[in-house]
């Protein structure tokens, strides 16, 4: 791997003032805000901010439920044309809803390319093109790898103020603030690691402090920073994972605590390595989230083999299949 490259001197030290700053941001009174309707008005930011004739796809309540309204019943932007990712609920679906999910995929896939209308989606499903923080372009339509739209940053804003001053009293409608906060994290964090911090405009370094003094921004930095294979000093990573740690609440789902007992596992597999440290954390996160897709069953399965202890493998295979796993770690 390959030392912080000169053009990322600047955010790495952003990044380690960030690590420490106190989570104290938008002190405003604290309020009931149940009653906003911030889910609806993500889909309504959302549908005014894509180009004219635009196609969005959705998956899953939170995004089929409030767009479906929003542009089918109330007639907001009838330009743009919805369709659901696994052809349900709409009528224009693209396959039969009992398709293998594998040929589903490709179904869509072959679409999108054919496609000569702007093509987005919430999740960047597939291979995307451009980040525009709450969603993702293809063919080209932005641009540019990331493209950052005043509305939506407005409004990743006003979600940080009912998140980090605990405003939601809905337990799904807190799930979902946290996934926004994780998409727009992911969005600048990526952002400077490939440009620097001299690439942000004014405002921005001030947000994406804000987005990492939550829970959810530290869990999405550490993310983009291992997928980026950027070579980050192991302490650092420790004060991030440990403030997050620090911020772990009875009302946090499993799916957030095992990525954090994952994260805490793969920092402890940074050199200097501790083997024992990361096994535990990853034993914990395979605990909190017993299932296949938790990524830290195949980081066990590569420590368990790399270290000889075929008793915890096979255990693990009888629980899990992990067939598919391709990480490898260098226990050296």
């Amino acid at each position: 791997r390959n030392q912080v490259p000169e053009k990322y001197s600047t955010l790495r030290k952003l990044i380690a003032a960030v690590f420490l700053l106190p989570i104290a941001f938008y002190n405003y009174p604290k309020e009931d805000r149940s009653k906003l309707d911030f889910i609806e008005e993500h889909a309504q930011v959302v549908l005014e901010s894509l180009p004219s004739d635009a196609i969005l796809f959705l998956k899953g309540d939170t995004q089929v439920g409030p767009f479906g309204f929003l542009n089918k019943v109330k007639g907001v932007r009838p330009d743009v044309t919805i369709y659901s990712w696994h052809s349900i609920i709409f009528a224009n679906r693209l396959s039969n809803p009992l398709t293998p999910k594998a040929q589903m995929e490709m179904t869509v896939n072959h679409f999108i390319k054919n496609s000569t209308r702007p093509v987005f989606s919430i999740d960047g499903r597939q291979e995307v093109d451009t980040n525009y923080g709450l969603y993702y372009s293809y063919n080209n339509i932005g641009g540019a790898p990331f493209v950052f739209v005043p509305a939506l940053e407005r409004f990743v804003d006003y979600v940080l103020e009912l998140y980090v001053n605990d405003m939601i009293v809905n337990l799904h409608e807190k799930q979902f603030a946290y996934d926004l906060v994780v998409m727009a994290t992911r969005q600048y964090v990526d952002y400077g690691m490939n440009y620097g911090a001299d690439g942000f405009e004014a405002g921005q370094i001030d947000r994406l402090q804000r987005l990492q003094s939550t829970f959810p921004g530290k869990l999405a930095t550490l993310e983009i920073i291992f997928l980026s294979h950027v070579e980050i000093e192991k302490a650092l990573m420790l004060s991030l994972v440990t403030g997050a740690g620090q911020q772990i609440s009875d009302q946090l789902q499993v799916q957030g605590l095992s990525e954090f007992y994952q994260y805490f596992g793969r920092v402890h597999l940074l050199a200097p390595k501790d083997v024992e440290a990361a096994t535990r954390f990853l034993q914990e996160s395979v605990k909190t989230l017993p299932v296949a897709r938790n990524k830290s069953v195949c980081l066990l399965r590569t420590i368990y083999l790399e270290t000889g202890n075929f008793e915890q493998y096979d255990e693990l295979e009888r629980e899990f299949s992990t067939n598919n796993c391709t990480n490898r770690i260098d226990l050296r």
